[in-house]
């Protein structure tokens, strides 16, 4: 009577499938959720690097407003600003855990005559305090979105290139 049974090869074979198999699974698995700061801030850069390409292919302003616990993303279209058209949620709700804060920084650059009247619009909490615009350079602006020991920080200097980073912490 004839027997099969499994060489030596096929035996290492297997061996090596399953090696490979478990070096892409255990990382994941094994991986760290990262902090809900973090989270907020990588969705915040995400979608605010969206909603600055989008003014700059449609040629529409765009801007965000941060409130107290979320931000909108907003479009100015037939004289009122309207929420943006984006393929993912302009109004969004941060967790309870992270707190949001905006720094502009309009010193370090010269407003043109637009944003000046934009600025003047009557705020009633529909006006961004930060607008993209495919005829003038942004103004520079940072937000941290902070939680306990973490901190996250989303920035616009005066280069137009969006950052994200962890906070440098300011010395005293």
């Amino acid at each position: 009577m004839f027997r099969h049974a499994f060489t030596l090869l096929e035996m290492m074979l297997v061996i090596f499938l399953i090696a490979l198999v478990t070096t892409f699974i255990v990382p994941t698995m094994m991986r760290a959720e990262s902090p809900p700061a973090q989270q907020a801030a990588e969705r915040f850069y995400g979608l605010l690097t969206q909603l600055r390409d989008s003014s700059q292919i449609s040629g529409r302003i765009t801007g965000v407003r941060v409130d107290n616990r979320r931000y909108r993303f907003m479009q100015y279209a037939q004289g009122e600003w309207q929420p943006a058209i984006l393929r993912v949620p302009t109004d969004v709700s941060l967790p309870q855990t992270v707190q949001i804060a905006l720094h502009l920084w309009h010193q370090e650059h010269r407003l043109t005559l637009q944003d000046m009247q934009l600025e003047m619009q009557q705020s009633d909490g529909f006006t961004p305090q930060v607008w993209f615009s495919p005829h003038a350079p942004p103004v520079p602006f940072s937000v941290q979105f902070r939680q306990q020991h973490t901190c996250w920080e989303v920035s616009l200097r005066v280069s137009t290139e969006v950052d994200l980073q962890t906070c440098r912490e300011k010395k005293v």
